[in-house]
């Protein structure tokens, strides 16, 4: 990006936070790739923001930004020894989550409820 925007991020009396987006008369012109390098920095910022974005998620009806049926990549971190998860997002990106494995084994068992739960409703009747 060869134009610069300045964010100004401000705490207000409440503890919440505002975020200043400063920019140019002229306005800017950006690549693809300088979408995805703004959404990069305007998702740290929202990060330090408060209010912190919920612990729970919001209902499955009223879910915004659903990517249906994306990509996915999984794999073991020896390293760390953890599961590296990552889900592309048309519009984000790919999403990395580095999961413990207490975590994985949660996520496995909730699948295997769905998926169980799922195939009982569409058995026919004898």
């Amino acid at each position: 990006m060869a134009q610069q925007l300045e964010l100004q991020l401000y705490e207000m009396g409440d503890g919440s936070h505002q975020l200043n987006l400063v920019t140019a008369d002229a306005g800017y012109t950006y690549t693809a790739e300088d979408v995805s390098n703004f959404i990069a920095v305007l998702a740290q910022t929202r990060a330090q923001m408060l209010p912190a974005i919920p612990l729970e998620a919001p209902p499955m009806e009223n879910m915004q930004n659903v990517a249906d049926d994306p990509p996915i990549r999984w794999a073991y971190d020896e390293m760390n020894d953890r599961f590296a998860l990552l889900i592309r997002h048309p519009g984000h990106g790919w999403i990395g989550h580095s999961l413990p494995f207490e975590t994985v084994e949660a996520l496995q068992h909730g699948l295997q409820n769905v998926s169980e739960h799922r195939k009982q409703q569409r058995q026919t009747p004898n």
